[in-house]
This record gives structure tokens, sequence and C-alpha cells, in this order.
């Protein structure tokens, strides 16, 4: 998503939300902790991956919050995906909604196997599922299981 602000000055800054995975291409640059831009670099991506591997453990859905100052609205995604400067990323909670644990409880007991399919990161869905009971809180991935697997 991706949105265009004018300031009091008339300066046009576009700031674009979305995952990581999907918007590290389109960034070159990010806020540091003194709130300087400073180039990303291989430091920066090992802490973000670490993060990102953090925040999915805990079931929290990552996005990063980007943005760069343009001269024109952008009217294709072209003018959009380069050179972002990324502002901050988020984690967001989103609880599983009341009974879902119990329903898929009932459906085991029936000999229904339950299948989550999502867009989320595939750690973030391996915690989701683990909190819903589809997958018991003590599953590993090992190789050549497809219990749980991307859609690449």
């Amino acid at each position: 998503m991706a949105t265009v602000y004018e300031d009091e000055k008339g300066k046009l800054y576009l700031f674009v939300k979305g995952a990581p995975d999907f918007m590290i291409s389109a960034c070159s640059s990010f806020v540091n902790r003194d709130g300087g831009i400073s180039k990303i670099n291989n430091d920066f991506l090992g802490q973000l991956n670490d993060t990102i591997d953090e925040f999915a453990a805990g079931s929290l859905r990552t996005l990063f919050l980007a943005y760069k100052e343009v001269k024109t609205i952008p009217e294709e995604w072209s003018q959009i995906e380069k050179d972002l400067v990324i502002l901050a990323m988020v984690g967001i909670k989103d609880p599983l909604r009341e009974g879902i644990k119990e329903a898929v409880q009932m459906c085991k007991e029936g000999g229904v196997t339950v299948r989550m399919v999502t867009g989320d990161n595939k750690q973030t869905a391996i915690a989701i599922a683990k909190e819903a009971g589809i997958l018991d809180h003590e599953w590993q991935p090992s190789e050549g299981d497809y219990t749980v697997m991307e859609g690449k």
C-alpha cells in the first residue's frame, strides 16, 4: 500500500507499507538509531532477518514502513519500487478468533485433519498453527517434511 502526503511547504512524500520480504528490494537505506539515514548493508540485513525470525516465532506479522520524497505523484509501481527509506519494521499480533482452538480440537476428535492456508511468513504461520492447536507445540520442521510448506 502506498499513499502520498503533501506537507505545509508543498513537498510530496510517498509512504509505503508492506511485507519486508517483498519491500526490501525497493529500499536502499534506513533511518538509523540516531535519526540519520544509512545505506542498507550486510549488518543491517543480518539484524533484520534475526528480528523477522524473532517476530515470527512470537506469531507477529511483520510490516515495513518506508518513505521517499517525490516530485510528482507516482502513477506506476515502477516509480515507487526504488530508493525507499525504511522508517521502521513493526510486528502486528492478530489474535485468534474466539473459539478457534476449540473448533480445531472438535475437528481433530471427529477425525478431520485441519489445514491452514495463509500468506504469512512461514515461521509466523507455524507459530499461529501451534497457537490454534493445528500443530503440536513440540512440532519442529525437518528436512523432507511437508507438514508446513511455502507456495514457491
